[in-house]
């Protein structure tokens, strides 16, 4: 039943979407601040807690995301974001590093 669920998604995601399965807790906002995509002011104060949007760098972040159940990852582009820094030229190069930088991630057992 997952494997067709997974396959009907698949048709209707765009091409270039990123999908991954995890088996463990991942939070991506801490993996996107490792990797320099986001930078923060101060850390959260709560564990597991969804991120505060005041406490992000907007300035100096690339790309962060809104966690839960199914993450969504934003890239803080220029003229649609309050405070976007990258500009339009650079985004298909970021989504495509982003994309390699993701497909590295390893669970507990590789």
């Amino acid at each position: 039943m997952i494997d067709e669920w997974f396959a009907e998604i698949r048709k209707i995601l765009p091409r270039d979407a990123i999908i991954m399965i995890a088996r463990e807790a991942f939070v991506i906002n801490r993996w996107l601040e490792e990797y320099g995509y986001l930078r923060l002011k101060e850390q959260p104060t709560k564990r597991g807690q969804d991120l505060d949007k005041s406490i992000i760098d907007w300035d100096s972040t690339i790309a962060w995301a809104w966690e839960g159940y199914y993450s969504r990852v934003f890239i803080n582009l220029r003229d649609r974001e309050p405070n976007g820094i990258v500009r339009r030229e650079e985004y298909e190069d970021i989504v495509k590093q982003l994309r390699k930088d993701l497909e590295k991630v390893r669970g507990p057992d590789g």
